[in-house]
């Protein structure tokens, strides 16, 4: 059974994929309405579950283009605490696809820096708190964590020391809950789901200094019968640049599923480390129909419509 799981296309042939936490088991999608399951596969064309010394506790995890090439990455962590377990989060790059179609995820987790918590990471979620363009790993439990992405190094993200989100002291235990941009101010704030029922659940807003560049991207398509375009790729690029894989500033999934049992709103958010403008590209799901925009201005939300 699986403690958790998350829906994206990790292979990029636009079908959305499936894995599931606790048995650590991925579904590619066939296309057909089949899926086969894939046993992860590391660089080293070696067979092995994903990194974990304990597999039947993975818990959290969630996909996102954590070094900005354009393709979908895992990241997942542990909801065990006993102390013949010493990581606790795991971080893979996918590095393209084998011979088959299927995807190829690198553990890099050891060369990423990152620090497992003292407590357990069942609850964890990616986006950029920050708006610098990387995305940054929040991890949700008694004691909340926040790893903040500071760049590439030899191609692999580091993920700086955590800093804890800001909540008080007495708050019990924190599921994930909906992340969105709930005072339209460009940055993305958080919502605590408390799992205790005598204990409030709190709204944490991101007062970020020097985070003002940001683009938001939701769709509007009125022709189409996925008129939010669920599941849909939107890539940004330097403007002048669309399509150029160089000047591919990020890359996000349109998901409305996040965090424990809650949903938000069908946006890709978009932190921008200057204030220029932009070129968007969407590509739809299973079709493959393609919209685009260029010169868009940023720190607005930007309504793609058909």
């Amino acid at each position: 059974y699986g403690l958790g799981g998350v829906v994206g296309d990790i292979n990029g042939d636009g079908w959305p994929d499936i894995f599931f936490a606790h048995s650590c088991r991925m579904f590619i999608n066939d296309r057909n309405g089949e899926f086969h399951e894939k046993v992860y596969r590391m660089v080293e064309k070696k067979y092995t579950d994903p990194g974990t010394t304990n597999p039947n506790w993975t818990c959290g995890a969630d996909f996102a283009d954590i070094d900005n090439d354009g393709d979908m990455d895992l990241v997942m962590g542990e909801h065990y605490t006993g102390n013949d377990v010493i990581d606790r989060l795991f971080v893979f790059l996918n590095e393209g696809n084998d011979e088959n179609g299927d995807p190829i995820l690198n553990d890099v987790t050891k060369e990423s820096g990152i620090k497992a918590p003292e407590w357990r990471a069942p609850n964890l979620q990616l986006h950029d708190f920050d708006n610098d363009g990387l995305v940054d790993l929040m991890v949700t439990n008694f004691t909340s964590f926040l790893y903040k992405n500071n760049g590439l190094e030899d191609g692999i993200p580091q993920f700086a020391e955590p800093l804890t989100s800001g909540a008080k002291e007495g708050l019990g235990y924190w599921a994930s809950g909906p992340l969105a941009d709930y005072d339209r101010d460009g940055r993305v704030d958080f919502f605590g789901a408390e799992w205790e029922p005598e204990a409030p659940s709190l709204l944490l807003r991101n007062v970020t200094p020097n985070a003002e560049n940001y683009l938001d991207v939701i769709l509007n398509l009125q022709k189409s019968a996925n008129r939010n375009g669920i599941g849909a790729k939107v890539e940004i690029f330097q403007k002048g640049r669309l399509g150029i894989k160089e000047g591919l500033l990020g890359t996000r999934i349109i998901s409305v599923s996040t965090g424990y049992s809650s949903a938000y709103e069908a946006i890709a958010h978009f932190g921008l480390p200057s204030q220029q403008n932009v070129d968007v590209k969407v590509t739809m799901p299973t079709d493959g129909k393609v919209h685009m925009k260029k010169n868009v201005s940023p720190n607005q939300l930007f309504v793609l419509r058909e």
